[in-house]
């Protein structure tokens, strides 16, 4: 069933709806439902890494990260990355957008 579900969100266009989520919403809760599904719908789906890519969701997800003092924002975020991560188009795009440097700044906070 849960297949199923996953199939239905992204044929349906789910991946780049949620990425466009990213960039607008200010509801913390809601961004970090949106990034675990990025991180659910991402995982070992090559080509659905790929179209997160061409979305630019790497870089609104680093956005989030250097923004968001909201722990269960941070850990949603950073999981989704990591899943996202695998992929070399979006390491390069995280490491441009300076994602190292905003996971380095939780890791001192301890957030």
């Amino acid at each position: 069933k849960q297949w199923y579900q996953r199939r239905v969100a992204i044929t349906a266009g789910g991946l780049e709806k949620m990425v466009s989520v990213l960039k607008y919403s200010d509801k913390p809760q809601f961004v970090a439902m949106v990034a675990e599904c990025i991180h659910l719908l991402c995982h070992r789906n090559p080509d659905k890494k790929q179209a997160v890519a061409a979305c630019s969701g790497p870089l609104h997800l680093v956005k989030l990260l250097q923004t968001s003092s909201v722990e269960y924002v941070t850990w949603a975020v950073a999981r989704a990355l990591k899943t996202l991560s695998v992929c070399n188009k979006n390491k390069k795009c995280i490491l441009e957008a300076g994602g190292m440097q905003a996971l380095a700044r939780h890791l001192d906070t301890g957030s």
